[in-house]
């Protein structure tokens, strides 16, 4: 090529200009919109009990539900800003506080019980709740996150699989007893982790740059 003139003309002549993505938070309450529907119908064939809201230790299950939510959009939204370069995760303290609030309320439920730890092997429905809701949303999760990609995937897929886990847990508030044996709990942890797991490991490839 000795035109380099004609060959800039000819490669600009198949380009398309590139669109600027939503704001990482319009982007985040989008998914949580998409994501928190998909993730209910995907557990539609377990058996479901509905949250009775007026036993004793509600008001934990309320906490709980509330910064699960908080978390879930936090979270997402660190997701969509982390995999544009240069940009950092926006109020980490807040998602963090969300986080471990939600952990304490869920301890204080458990330790308004009885007894408090529960039945060895019990919450495998919990699990299998949390790990077939986050199914869904962590397809939804992926296609959001790959409009902008990564250098550098796993820190935004991994806060992408934590919106999910919270997002899934907060579903998870609607068909479960208002509190929870320690048991139980760490079933919901478990959950939760397994989410994060699979969704770095299955997004990796898709989010990356080539």
């Amino acid at each position: 090529m000795t035109d380099h003139d004609a060959l800039i003309d000819g490669l600009s002549g198949h380009l398309r200009p590139v669109t600027r993505p939503l704001p990482a938070g319009v982007r985040a309450w989008l998914w949580l919109v998409l994501a928190l529907p998909a993730g209910w119908l995907a557990t539609w064939l377990l058996p479901r009990h509905l949250t009775d809201w007026s036993r004793p230790g509600a008001v934990w299950a309320v906490l709980g539900l509330a910064l699960s939510l908080a978390a879930a959009a936090g979270a997402m939204r660190a997701a969509m800003a982390s995999s544009i370069a240069g940009r950092g995760v926006p109020q980490g303290a807040l998602l963090a506080v969300a986080g471990l609030g939600w952990l304490g309320a869920n301890v204080m439920g458990t330790l308004s019980l009885a007894q408090p730890w529960g039945e060895p092997g019990s919450g495998w429905y919990c699990y299998t709740f949390v790990v077939l809701a986050g199914a869904p949303m962590i397809a939804l999760a992926i296609a959001a996150i790959r409009r902008t990609r990564a250098v550098r995937p796993e820190r935004s897929l991994a806060y992408a699989g934590l919106a999910i886990a919270f997002g899934a847990l907060s579903l998870l508030s609607f068909c479960h007893p208002v509190t929870e044996h320690a048991v139980d709990l760490m079933m919901h942890v478990a959950g939760g982790l397994t989410v994060v797991g699979l969704t770095v490991l299955l997004g990796r490839r898709w989010v990356a740059l080539a």
